[in-house]
């Protein structure tokens, strides 16, 4: 998503409404002032603005600029999603590209029955491709025929596998019993919950595909966020599930829907950014693959390597949800795109770092002798204890543990290490007293230092620098965090 529009970092309990809108019709208008009112009173910490009436019909500029003026006067609250019309063609993509560029907004919803085509027509084609290059996500209203039925929809995701796509309504008060079968066919596909007429449909969905692809939304002022709110809470989730639906999934999904939602995210930038933090070489993998195509996605990263080849250390992500594709893609990331490792993130690929699914992935991988880089610290996916587990069925792999388990499991990755001599613990998102307990508990030779950008800004870099040069180490222990460490693992020169 948008620089311009960052998730706060502390969201916690608090909830995020993935449907909103500002604006004047005849029938309901609201400011983003009155909505503002009605988040706080119940606890709503973000909401996605859309426009409203003739702003999703023809007159998209104007829409699209009261979008953007809010979540400049509001940008720790509102994330803004363009409106544009397919029918008018070429001036719709000039249209969407300015919203996303100039007005920093982060996505784009579409109303099929208003602006007068069916999802799955070749008339939308154009806008889907665009919002696609864009790496932003797409909200369709569902529930209306003949213009978006849930199976229209599917097959436009199908049509699509790389695109990510919002299913607003979920299919509407007719048309949700064509989801729970037909859409676990997909993993693009997210539903969102206003307007669905009964809360049983909600549960059904959670049984069906998963509380992982269910995001909360309330259609404000339509509906009323607090009877939307009601409709999820009244089913007693576990509190897990229920965090989900209502905030973490949209903190995932919003978090990384545009690679520069944060400053820095450009190769210039990161390359400027390293060297002004004195740093002279990264790790660079992708954000996007973990969500869509990953074998375009190292496609794109061996490119930007080469161009750097002083510079960047390559790693290549894999799905192994996928498995014939992943297992052909360790092979060419080796062998044809001389990658030096993988990065794995379980929780945005939505698998246990522990499951069968990685056996195949882990036997192959170990054939190369090269390091494997894991998210750690994200229950139920990438506990620590999960981590380890893996690395002991693998001991001929080499396992860097990211951000040693966070804040909350850097106790358990102290443990992990210490049971498994081929885990090694990074640094990035941990506090600084965790590292210097690991340092002592493990010893220096098992930490390697990362910064986790471009999250963070432009001074992450030098504030993940920060961490470890202020714990006063010995200068042989900080040299090891810093990089003789992951040369020896890398088998570089340093």
């Amino acid at each position: 998503m948008n620089k311009n529009s960052a998730i706060r970092k502390d969201i916690g309990k608090n909830i995020i409404d993935t449907h909103c809108h500002i604006g004047n019709t005849p029938y309901v208008s609201q400011t983003a002032e009155e909505l503002l009112d009605e988040m706080d009173s119940l606890g709503v910490s973000m909401a996605v603005l859309c426009p409203m009436g003739a702003n999703i019909v023809c007159k998209n500029q104007e829409g699209n600029e009261l979008i953007s003026n809010a979540i400049k006067k509001y940008p720790e609250r509102f994330i803004g999603f363009a409106s544009v019309n397919p029918w008018f063609g070429k001036e719709a993509i000039y249209e969407l590209k300015r919203s996303i560029n100039d007005l920093g907004l982060s996505g784009l919803k579409l109303h099929p029955p208003m602006q007068g085509f069916q999802a799955n027509e070749r008339i939308v084609f154009p806008v889907i491709e665009e919002a696609i290059q864009l790496k932003i996500p797409i909200y369709i209203h569902s529930g209306t025929p003949v213009f978006s039925l849930p199976l229209q929809i599917l097959e436009l995701s199908l049509r699509y596998p790389e695109g990510i796509f919002i299913l607003g309504h979920m299919g509407g008060a007719d048309f949700f019993l064509d989801i729970p079968l037909s859409f676990n066919r997909v993993s693009n596909v997210y539903l969102e919950t206003s307007l669905t007429c009964h809360p049983v449909f909600v549960s059904e969905a959670v049984n069906k595909i998963g509380a992982d692809r269910l995001l909360f939304g309330s259609d404000s002022p339509t509906s009323q966020i607090k009877a939307e709110l009601e409709k999820i809470k009244v089913l007693n989730f576990e509190e897990e599930v229920l965090n989900k639906i209502l905030w973490g999934n949209a903190y995932r999904l919003f978090k990384n829907a545009k690679l520069d939602f944060v400053q820095g995210s450009s190769i210039e930038d990161h390359i400027r950014n390293h060297e002004l933090a004195g740093i002279d070489k990264f790790i660079l993998f992708t954000i996007g693959g973990l969500f869509s195509d990953f074998i375009k996605s190292n496609d794109e990263i061996a490119e930007v390597a080469n161009n750097y080849p002083t510079k960047i250390i390559p790693f290549g992500t894999i799905n192994p949800w996928y498995e014939e594709e992943s297992l052909e893609e360790i092979n060419r990331c080796i062998k044809d795109l001389h990658f030096k490792g993988f990065k794995l993130h379980p929780w945005m690929t939505g698998f246990p770092i522990n499951s069968d699914l990685m056996d195949t992935m882990m036997k192959e991988i170990s054939k190369f002798n090269v390091p494997v880089i894991v998210h750690s610290g994200t229950p139920p996916w990438s506990e620590p204890l999960q981590i380890a587990e893996l690395a002991y069925r693998f001991p001929k792999v080499k396992f860097i543990m990211a951000h040693m388990g966070i804040t909350d499991l850097w106790k358990e990755a102290i443990d992990a290490a210490r049971m498994c001599n081929n885990i090694w613990l990074e640094t990035s998102g941990v506090p600084s007293h965790p590292i210097k307990l690991a340092v002592e508990e493990i010893g220096a030779d098992r930490i390697v230092f990362g910064s986790d950008s471009p999250y963070g800004g432009q001074g992450g870099h030098i504030f993940q620098l920060n961490k470890i040069k202020f714990l006063d180490l010995k200068e042989e222990d900080e040299s090891l965090i810093l990089g003789k460490n992951l040369s020896k693992i890398l088998d570089i020169n340093s």
